[in-house]
């Protein structure tokens, strides 16, 4: 992204340890800026950048990680490096996340899976946050036993799959405890209630990863691609396989 405006693009990499971030100038490959004081235990995951005002100086987004504690952080950085507003976040894992305006109000919305460690069995919820100032907006977590959002291991997609011209978040659910059956679920992004759930499409496949959402048959209709031990797709309007 070119952070400065001047023409010339820069690289934004995710420091691991301790947790924090560097911005490398592309042309010649010397640093823009460089931060080590994110809170948490490492940062891991790809940032979000994206230019909230319009103005040609994009606003970017990390989420660290704690495996052991809940002091992880979701992070605003100016386009030169400097922090804008953090939040606490117990985990976001590998998933990163996601950025959108739902509703094409000119406001607009992250969204981020979060591994609650201190809660028993370290349930994870799908959040919402104002982009501008990092203020909550809403919070869930799977509401029926036996199963969670796996969100904190994936990148939360967004998509319209109800053809209402708002979009939609689809991400994925797990069993609990161990994780081996993976379902899906289409959240409204206005406040994170469940618009359809899948809990069983496939069963004997530890963890999870990153599923893409595209119209791969060109029906008109969006599928959820997934990929571990076996390769799925579900189309979402259908809702079958």
């Amino acid at each position: 992204a070119d952070l400065n405006n001047d023409g010339i693009p820069e690289i934004v990499c995710a420091v691991y340890s301790p947790p924090g971030a560097i911005a490398l100038h592309g042309n010649d490959g010397s640093v823009y800026w460089k931060r080590s004081d994110f809170n948490g235990s490492s940062n891991q995951a790809c940032p979000i950048i994206f230019d909230l005002e319009d103005d040609g100086y994009p606003t970017i987004f990390f989420a660290t990680r704690h495996q052991w504690g809940g002091d992880a952080e979701l992070v605003s950085l100016s386009y030169d490096g400097e922090i804008n507003c953090r939040v606490p976040i117990s985990m976001t894992c590998q998933g990163g996340i996601s950025l959108m305006d739902y509703d094409n109000d000119g406001h607009f919305e992250i969204y981020v899976g979060n591994r609650h460690t201190e809660l028993p069995g370290e349930p994870v919820s799908t959040d919402s946050y104002w982009a501008e100032n990092l203020t909550l907006r809403w919070r869930v977590f799977y509401p029926y036993p036996g199963y969670t959002y796996t969100a904190s291991a994936t990148l939360i997609t967004l998509v319209d799959v109800t053809g209402d011209g708002i979009k939609d978040i689809v991400t994925e659910i797990n069993d609990e405890p161990d994780g081996y059956t993976v379902g899906l679920a289409v959240l409204s992004a206005g406040d994170g209630s469940i618009i359809r759930n899948a809990t069983n499409i496939i069963s004997g496949h530890p963890w999870t990863y990153s599923a893409a959402v595209y119209d791969i048959d060109l029906d008109g209709n969006p599928e959820w691609i997934w990929n571990s031990a076996r390769f799925i797709v579900w189309d979402l309007v259908d809702w079958q396989m």
